[in-house]
């Protein structure tokens, strides 16, 4: 199977982004996800909604992007079982904590309540503990909104981002070595997120209520 190993630094946003453990892969990827969206009401006697055949091709791309998600996370976490990788995760994110600790000292009970949700996500089979894995996920999404703000003060630090390249080229290596489709999954889903995108896009412009044309005057009818 081919295989890419140059994978951009805006590609590996869909895993690691600033802040965020990457225990929660799953939670990343699936929130940003895109949703399918909302049924169109029930379409009238010989009517069809607008944009159903779109609707049926963002159906079927999010299902391909469930199924692309699910491997990404599963080859992630086998990585995160290796001892380098999982202390150089740790490192990376004591690293975090540590500059937005600097720049925001008042949030510094979220920051390590968010640090503690990692831990406590690590020790969860997340099948088995689906209902705690999704209150914590909950909370981390809440606690991720107040720190967003921080986040983006400390997303360009130099230290910062040397850091996240290192440990991203670590994982990448980790990951490859467990499944060598990685690099193709990851632009499967670029891919797929490009798509579902467009066809939102298109599926909008549909939807959207044409305007009423203005009555236009009568014209003259010529003498009999």
């Amino acid at each position: 199977m081919k295989v890419n190993t140059n994978i951009s630094t805006s590609r590996w946003k869909l895993i690691t982004v600033a802040g965020v453990s990457l225990s929660l892969l799953g939670s990343v990827l699936v929130a940003q996800q895109p949703q399918a969206p909302e049924q169109a009401p029930p379409p009238q006697p010989r009517q069809e909604p607008p944009g159903q055949e779109i609707q049926q091709q963002l159906q079927e791309i999010q299902g391909q992007l469930q199924e692309v998600t699910h491997r990404l996370i599963a080859i992630q976490e086998e990585a995160l079982e290796q001892e380098d990788i999982s202390e150089g995760r740790e490192e990376l994110q004591d690293l975090i904590s540590e500059k937005m600790m600097a720049e925001a000292p008042d949030l510094k009970e979220e920051i390590e309540r968010q640090r503690e949700i990692i831990k406590e996500i690590d020790e969860l089979d997340r099948e088995a503990d689906a209902e705690a894995f999704q209150g914590l996920q909950l909370e981390h999404q809440q606690i991720q909104q107040q720190l967003a703000p921080v986040e983006q003060q400390i997303s360009q630090d130099p230290e910062l981002l040397e850091a996240q390249e290192e440990f991203n080229e670590s994982l990448m290596e980790a990951m490859t070595e467990i499944d060598r489709a990685t690099g193709e999954l990851l632009s499967q889903y670029e891919q797929l997120q490009q798509q579902f995108q467009m066809l939102q896009r298109q599926l909008m412009q549909q939807q959207q209520p044409q305007q009423p044309q203005e009555p236009q005057p009568p014209q003259p009818q010529p003498p009999e």
